[in-house]
């Protein structure tokens, strides 16, 4: 069998099909902008064909902003399958030549990044005619006081949103939102599965959200705060699906998570929780009732907490004894183990599966650590 190799010497002789493959890379406007003058084969390419179009417009002048609308956006409405917009000021120009609805009937994702909730409030209203809308991310920049509630509860009127992250930025440097968000009678559930807050949010604002979204299998929410009044929902939350829940760098005591997890009717299987400094969360006896009688199905924590380790140099007994109670039978069937890392200022403590311990690449050294600090101050 005689074998012939044929080497590629010019780009015209790559198939169709790879050109598809490297344009779902690709900005959509750039496709246009770079190959749709070349030849005849490109044009047919780019323009006759089904090829889905990403369309990002973040550093585009005004006049080039217009001109991609023109040419592109509009005659492209039924191909395009995804939008990211930076800037409230571009995004109010955008909006002003070109109006998002039922015509992008391909459209999937939106990131807007850097809007203003006024203009997101505008943005949010044309959403509600996109049938296939899955994924929606939005950056808020606002000065002052934030109501996200009106936000959110247009978020939850979308008809088909899988995916729902919102971020806030605050110029004023201090956040002061309101994210409670009232479930009215006959009000339709959202569809959201993936819901990740990150901004400002007390318990009770939390807990008023997730009535929405009953369908809901992952929760990140990166700045839980403790209530200004006690928890006064009486009705659990439903969340039959929910498996996952991330909660991070809060200011929120354990007795308010704890009611928290205790209102929260679902299977949690994976809780990730980080930088904590309320001691009662080093307390390995609450946590263990509040798995048994409330978590039941769990099977995966992450724990760090963030204590001041000069604190507990003159009683390391007693510090040796609260790090113990994690070596329970309890915590061995888990698998569940403790890890202490120790510098000159902060011990970070944290509780990880097996798994994640064994493989650490720093598991030793901090071994080593605790061993020479244990020998020292014991």
């Amino acid at each position: 069998m005689i074998s012939i190799s044929v080497s590629i010497t010019c780009i015209e002789n790559l198939s169709n099909e790879l050109f598809y493959e490297i344009f779902e890379y690709l900005d959509g406007c750039d496709i246009y902008k770079a190959f749709l003058k070349l030849n005849s084969r490109f044009q047919r390419l780019i323009t006759n064909s089904s090829l889905p179009l990403k369309i990002e417009l973040a550093s585009e002048t005004k006049l080039e902003m217009i001109n991609c609308c023109k040419n592109i956006i509009i005659p492209n409405k039924h191909r395009i399958v995804s939008f990211y917009l930076e800037n409230d000021s571009l995004i109010n120009d955008f909006f002003t030549h070109c109006i998002i609805d039922s015509s992008f009937s391909r459209l999937e994702s939106i990131v807007l990044s850097g809007v203003s909730i006024d203009t997101s409030m505008i943005l949010l209203f044309y959403l509600k005619s996109l049938l296939r809308l899955f994924s929606l991310t939005m950056h808020i920049d606002e000065q002052g006081t934030s109501h996200l509630n009106g936000i959110y509860r247009m978020i939850f009127s979308l008809p088909s949103l899988k995916y729902n992250r919102v971020s806030l930025f605050s110029r004023s440097g201090d956040e002061n939102t309101n994210v409670l968000v009232p479930l009215a009678i006959n009000e339709q559930f959202s569809t959201i599965e993936y819901l990740i807050i990150n901004h400002d949010c007390t318990v009770d604002e939390l807990l008023s959200m997730l009535y929405h979204t009953p369908r809901l299998r992952h929760l990140t929410c990166q700045h839980l705060k403790d209530s200004n009044t006690s928890i006064n929902t009486k009705q659990p939350v439903i969340l039959s699906n929910l498996t996952y829940v991330c909660i991070t760098c809060p200011p929120i005591m354990f007795d308010d998570f704890e009611m928290f997890m205790i209102k929260l009717s679902a299977k949690v299987q994976v809780l990730i929780i980080n930088y904590f400094f309320d001691e009662t969360y080093f307390d390995a006896d609450r946590w263990e009732r509040l798995i048994i009688n409330h978590i039941p199905h769990l099977r995966r924590l992450d724990f760090i907490y963030d204590i001041y380790f000069q604190t507990y140099l003159q009683d390391m007994s007693s510090f040796n004894g609260l790090i113990n109670r994690f070596t329970s039978p309890f915590w061995v069937q888990r698998q569940w183990f403790f890890e202490l890392v120790i510098d000159n200022i902060v011990t970070n403590c944290a509780i990880h599966p097996y798994r994640c311990v064994e493989n650490s690449l720093l598991y030793r050294l901090i071994h080593l650590i605790f061993q020479e600090y244990m020998a020292r101050y014991l």
